[in-house]
């Protein structure tokens, strides 16, 4: 590797310069078709995980939630298709979210869909969450998003229920 310089190739490939050490990097993967839509949802997104991973070299601790990590792992390998997860505000539900999907990426035999939920940062909207949910899920299942910027919440919410009702791609 010469002077720092590393060169990605290929779909997952990630260029990194300068130091990254004790830091978390966050691909387009968790953004990928909510890309896409003509509204930008996704920096509302990014800007979702930065609070709850840090940057490079900003690095936001989290620990002392394993047990909860491998039981959010136990669920996926064998439990029903769906899990709610509740909790008062402020108890970690996001943070423990967002690291469980950090652990999960780069498994080549899943494609997780993940919309966060978050008054802060306005994803809590019916519009963003129904539209940024089509997109992620068209993208889980190779397709594109068919529709506008004026598209209304009903027909997001008719894609996403059609998506959910069909059986997922390999992943």
């Amino acid at each position: 590797m010469a002077g720092n310089r590393i060169n990605a190739q290929g779909e997952r490939a990630v260029a990194i310069g300068g130091s990254v050490s004790d830091s978390t990097i966050i691909t387009g993967d968790i953004i990928l078709g909510v890309d896409r839509l003509p509204t930008d949802y996704a920096t509302r997104i990014r800007n979702f995980l930065t609070l709850y991973l840090g940057r490079p070299g900003e690095p936001v601790p989290f620990g002392g939630r394993e047990a909860a990590l491998h039981a959010l792992d136990a669920w996926l390998e064998k439990g029903p298709p769906y899990l709610l997860l509740t909790a008062p505000a402020g108890r970690g539900k996001s943070a423990l979210l967002i690291r469980w999907l950090e652990r999960l990426h780069g498994r080549d035999d899943l494609i997780p869909v993940f919309v966060p939920i978050s008054i802060r940062f306005r994803t809590n909207l019916e519009t963003v969450v129904f539209a940024a949910l089509a997109a992620r899920l068209a993208h889980a299942f190779g397709e594109e998003i068919p529709t506008g910027a004026n598209t209304p919440p009903e027909v997001w919410r008719g894609m996403v229920s059609g998506y959910l009702s069909r059986t997922p791609p390999e992943g």
